[in-house]
């Protein structure tokens, strides 16, 4: 698939882990020609060995991360009494541990060069539970917490590095088609998956509101 990417003042390099298990992540470089290459890069987030190596292939072909981009994840559908252990080590090492490794394998890099941005994809269920997903709101917990120490950190120090976190609902995901499950009926998100127009709308709306208050 081609898509066309925004046109920057500035080539920017980008390095974006997506889906679960064994990952591909894809860093792209952009800039006055919106169809710059892209690379692929192989890794399991879950090895922070090979987000290393992931982060120093992009450098060495872009000479920079200016944002990275973590959104990497597993889960199961499961009530708490049949979840298995190496079930739960799996969603923690891939969701959150796979955050962590590539947060850190950025900010090293972010910190040499003097800039950058780093995006966690986190969730609505950082902040509000819900039953039969306890390893996924646990691990997305989790980097909510490690996210806002971090950023406390970059504060004290004035850094020009930026983190951040959207917390999204279901928008747009394949989690219910992929994720495994020990439910007798397949999962279906709690309310229509949000597709991404809809989120402009209710952002534009929120916009027009903010606008009249006084």
């Amino acid at each position: 698939m081609t898509r066309r990417l925004p046109v920057s003042a500035a080539p920017v390099a980008v390095v974006l882990f997506v889906l679960g298990a064994l990952l591909s992540g894809l860093s792209i470089r952009w800039g006055i020609n919106p169809h710059d290459e892209g690379l692929m890069l192989q890794a399991d987030v879950s090895n922070a060995e090979q987000v290393e190596a992931a982060a120093a292939t992009a450098v060495a072909r872009w000479g920079a991360i200016d944002v990275w981009v973590n959104n990497a994840m597993v889960t199961v559908f499961s009530d708490v009494s049949q979840l298995q252990a190496e079930e739960l080590r799996r969603v923690t090492e891939v969701t959150y541990h796979g955050a962590v490794w590539g947060t850190m394998a950025a900010l090293r890099q972010m910190k040499r060069q003097g800039r950058g941005v780093i995006v966690q994809v986190g969730s609505a269920l950082a902040y509000r539970s819900i039953p039969l997903q306890a390893a996924y709101c646990g691990a997305k917990s989790a980097l909510r917490g490690f996210t806002d120490s971090l950023r406390s950190e970059l504060i004290h120090e004035r850094s020009p590095i930026h983190v951040t976190m959207v917390q999204l609902p279901a928008v747009n995901t394949p989690q219910f088609d992929v994720g495994r499950t020990h439910l007798p009926g397949r999962p279906r998100p709690p309310t229509d998956r949000d597709a991404p127009r809809q989120l402009r709308r209710r952002r534009d709306a929120g916009r027009d509101t903010a606008g009249t208050r006084r």
